[in-house]
């Protein structure tokens, strides 16, 4: 599948944002058809607003391309936190109830 974009344009792009990956370029590319201005804001706006990225992706309106580690570390909390919470409820309903036939 050719989208149209060149190694040249994202030559261009990653001059300009070196700390954006390839594929980062490439999607910005994409989203900014071609227009290698704007996949530079595309990106610049992405790294200065990563919880707008976030609410989008929330809202299923843009691709998520890479998330930080300590971003992910945190969701991976939260989710092992709710898990233990969750564990824990159980375990209170399961004695309650044993506790109960005794």
């Amino acid at each position: 599948m050719n989208s149209g974009i060149t190694v040249e344009m994202v030559d261009q792009v990653m001059e300009r944002v070196p700390d954006a990956t390839y594929k980062e370029v490439r999607v910005a590319l994409i989203k900014s058809e071609g227009d290698v201005l704007d996949a530079i804001i595309i990106l610049e706006e992405e790294k200065k607003n990563p919880k707008k990225i976030r609410k989008d992706l929330k809202n299923g309106t843009v691709e998520m391309v890479k998330l930080g580690t300590k971003e992910i570390g945190r969701i991976a909390n939260k989710g092992l936190t709710a898990g233990l919470k969750i564990g824990a409820k159980i375990g209170e309903i399961c004695n309650d109830k044993l506790n109960e036939k005794k």
